[in-house]
């Protein structure tokens, strides 16, 4: 599955090297980062919260898992979410990350748009629709209700993804030029 998603460009690893020490990095990331549970229900009511942080999740001294904090008035789920490894190697501090864009949440969503392209394919099949002006409307809404279900979380997905990963490259960037 994995592999799936690699090739849609749905996952996205980067490694980022920098000049700052193991701890003071996971203290500077962890100072920006509200702890918070990423589990399926704890976006409910996170953009009626408030919090001066964009980021939410846990950082320890090998790694980190990270989400984007959903925001009020916000149109996009942020459901990208980051984990990376911490490594100190040479005097450097590199930083192994993977973002992933998708979501198990909608493997249903799909589920739900699957059963229903295929029962409207399967009423033109047994001749259902009789009316030609039927059978034309509901190809057309068939079609155009399939485009928008199959594509449109993809491209939320990966503009989810890409947000994320400039998200951590700047912080990352800024955590080194903060004293």
């Amino acid at each position: 599955m994995k592999d799936i998603l690699k090739k849609l460009k749905l996952i996205e690893n980067f490694t980022t090297d920098l000049e700052i020490s193991r701890a003071e990095f996971v203290q500077k990331l962890s100072a920006i980062t509200d702890k918070e549970d990423m589990g399926v229900f704890s976006g409910t009511v996170e953009a009626f919260s408030i919090s001066k942080y964009n980021l939410k999740g846990h950082v320890d001294f090998n790694g980190f898992k990270l989400k984007k904090r959903n925001q009020f008035f916000d149109g996009k789920k942020n459901m990208a979410v980051a984990t990376g490894i911490i490594k100190e190697h040479h005097g450097y501090l590199r930083i192994e990350s993977e973002v992933s864009g998708f979501n198990n949440s909608l493997i249903v969503q799909y589920i739900f748009a699957i059963i229903f392209c295929s029962i409207i394919v399967f009423a033109f099949a047994t001749g259902a629709f009789d009316d030609s002006n039927t059978d034309f409307f509901s190809i057309s809404f068939a079609t155009i209700f399939g485009i928008l279900v199959f594509v449109s979380p993809y491209f939320t997905m990966r503009y989810n993804m890409l947000q994320l990963k400039h998200e951590l490259e700047r912080e990352f960037s800024y955590l080194t030029k903060q004293k």
